[in-house]
């Protein structure tokens, strides 16, 4: 049975055909070529190299997709600043595809602030790890809260000066703890920068007691 909603796409199709965020071709968000030119990572950074930089971690392994470079960062400007929430199922797709990531019991992600919320309308980093959730079979379940509101941590560029800022941002929703307990999560961030974010959004996870943390990310400005 057609919906209002699909025969609203169909139009729209119609009228503008998706194509291609890189060559325009008429194919959507990425072309079969160039799809290929995404720069994959095979190898993670290891937590001595990220514990030189950071100090302490509270997670365990870093899964990163690939590099923050065309075509896949026009993807992820898409989703982030130009409203467009429908690549989240895409961007999942590539994830499930093209990354080997751990078992784990429960999948979340970064979470947004209220006021940026309100701004953009959505959570990017949820949007995506609620649709690689319905392809993994994981749960999806929001755990943290983002009690400060900062600027983008790609606008900071001391190292130090990231970590401070992050201090005391995330704060564990209470009502979440005894479902971590000896746990295995997968925490979902767009973009891994230095790390300082997923690293305090771990720590707060951390007072759940969960067995293991592992982060996932769709690609890495390193």
């Amino acid at each position: 049975m057609l919906t209002w909603q699909k025969i609203r796409t169909f139009l729209l199709d119609c009228l503008y055909p998706p194509s291609c965020l890189s060559c325009q071709r008429l194919e959507n968000f990425l072309c079969h070529d160039c799809q290929h030119g995404i720069e994959f990572i095979w190898q993670n950074p290891s937590q001595s190299s990220l514990a030189n930089s950071l100090g302490p971690l509270y997670f365990d392994q870093v899964c990163i997709l690939a590099q923050l470079q065309k075509p896949l960062s026009l993807l992820i400007y898409q989703l982030k600043y130009a409203g467009a929430k429908n690549v989240a199922p895409y961007l999942a797709e590539l994830l499930w595809q093209h990354l080997k990531f751990p078992p784990a019991d429960y999948l979340t992600a970064i979470p947004l602030h209220p006021e940026k919320l309100r701004e953009r309308g959505y959570n990017q980093a949820a949007a995506i790890a609620q649709h690689l959730a319905e392809l993994s079979q994981i749960p999806y379940l929001d755990c943290l809260e983002r009690r400060r509101y900062l600027t983008a941590q790609a606008q900071v560029s001391h190292q130090k000066k990231r970590i401070e800022r992050m201090q005391g941002v995330f704060l564990l929703q209470p009502d979440v703890k005894t479902q971590l307990t000896n746990k295995k999560i997968l925490l979902l961030d767009d973009v891994f920068t230095t790390g300082a974010t997923v690293n305090m959004a771990s720590q707060a996870l951390r007072l759940a007691g969960p067995q293991q943390i592992s982060i996932l990310a769709v690609a890495s400005k390193k």
